[in-house]
């Protein structure tokens, strides 16, 4: 008995485009929604505060990536393989940017997200800010310490008072480039996705014609 092989023609598979499964429409679709989130999210809290237009950005660039893993050929072999390590990267990326997003940004009491500092590291606090931690055990965390130096102050916040300015612009560049890479990881992912269901439903559907021949 002939062993069918996964591998298939390219003109064969082409006279066969028409008959895409429903999983992989909706795993495209899942794609270009993905890709439209950062955008969203310029109109709310998550974007990264120090640029917070890279969100819009960010939304070309995924449906750039979406459209990228869609014509990417999958392993013939194992077809959803980079789709399926893209996934893991992208869940791995987006946990380290929430957890960076939180320690490393400040919100006021009115509501305002501002970038800061390493959170309480040493290192990332001016020395005025060290002195002030060192003799107010009581105050441990970023939102409290900025609030009792009174970095915030309506109209006239400042940051710097607080956390250095290396910091500062270090902090924010990592949240832009994690975020960033999370959601072109994700778009890319959904992409590849999208085109290994494609070609596993032709490669379906030529062992069929061919079982039935």
């Amino acid at each position: 008995m002939t062993k069918t092989r996964i591998w298939f023609p390219r003109r064969l598979a082409m006279g066969t485009e028409n008959s895409t499964g429903a999983l992989g429409r909706v795993a495209i679709a899942a794609g270009v929604v993905f890709g439209l989130i950062p955008g969203a999210s310029f109109f709310t809290d998550y974007a990264p505060p120090h640029f917070p237009a890279i969100a819009l950005l960010t939304t070309l660039g995924a449906l750039w990536a979406v459209w990228t893993g869609w014509h990417s050929p999958p392993d013939p072999e194992v077809p959803f393989r980079r789709a399926g390590r893209l996934i893991i990267v992208g869940l791995v990326l987006s946990t380290i940017y929430v957890f960076a997003y939180q320690t490393t940004t400040f919100l006021s009491p009115a509501g305002e997200r501002f970038q800061i500092g390493f959170a309480m590291e040493p290192w990332s606090l001016t020395e005025r800010a060290r002195e002030f931690v060192a003799t107010h055990p009581d105050v441990s965390s970023p939102a409290l310490l900025a609030l009792s130096m009174k970095c915030y102050v309506p109209d006239e916040p400042d940051m710097h008072i607080v956390w250095t300015t290396w910091s500062i612009w270090v902090a924010g560049l990592f949240l832009v480039f994690t975020f960033c890479a999370t959601f072109l990881t994700w778009a890319y992912a959904f992409g590849a996705a999208a085109r290994a269901t494609h070609q596993s439903k032709i490669v379906q559907e030529l062992v069929e014609r061919e079982n039935s021949s």
